[in-house]
């Protein structure tokens, strides 16, 4: 039997939640945020949500974009995607709206 894929939505709350908790434990300091960072989080190490890496951190990286382009977040600047697939966004921190 061929497994479901999980539809976008069911991942963007645990990610705009983690990328929300580590803004708010800086702020108000800027920050770095690194879409493979979220294997560093302990609540989502052993979830057998994430089973596919790639397609996580693509969705952490859009999820960031989205929440600035939605006025939650600001950040400096956006590396995009390198060579080596790592994107990251520099000088992040919450907004009054975030």
């Amino acid at each position: 039997m061929a497994k479901a894929i999980r539809a976008n939505q069911e991942f963007f709350d645990l990610l705009a939640g983690d990328i929300f908790a580590r803004l708010y434990t800086h702020f108000p300091e800027p920050i770095d945020i690194y879409p493979n960072g979220i294997w560093y989080n302990e609540e989502f190490e052993e979830s057998e949500l994430f089973d596919d890496a790639d397609r996580i951190m693509n969705l952490y990286a859009h999820t960031v974009q989205w929440l600035s382009d939605e006025g939650f977040l600001r950040f400096g600047q956006a590396t995009g995607e390198s060579s080596d697939g790592d994107e990251a966004f520099f000088d992040c921190v919450l907004t009054s709206k975030g």
